[in-house]
C-alpha cells in the first residue's frame, strides 16, 4: 500500500477502516500526529491509538 495514499486519507480526517500487517482492524477518524510525520492517530470509539504509515497494510474509506 502506497504511503501517499494513506497520508491523504488521514489528512483529510476521514472515517477509515484500517488492516494492519499484525492482523488487527481498527475503524475511526484519523488524523497526523501533531509531534512526528511518521505516525497518525485513529480514534475509534472506545480508544485513541497512534501508528505507524507502514503499519497499515490496507485501508477502506468508510462512508
Amino acid at each position: 500500500m502506497p504511503v501517499q495514499e494513506i497520508k491523504k486519507a488521514v489528512s483529510n480526517e476521514e472515517l477509515l477502516r484500517l488492516h494492519l500487517i499484525s492482523g488487527e482492524f481498527y475503524t475511526g477518524i484519523c488524523h497526523p500526529d501533531s509531534n512526528d510525520t511518521h505516525f497518525f492517530v485513529i480514534n475509534t470509539s472506545d480508544r485513541s491509538l497512534t501508528l505507524p504509515y507502514w503499519a497499515v497494510k490496507r485501508f477502506e474509506r468508510m462512508h
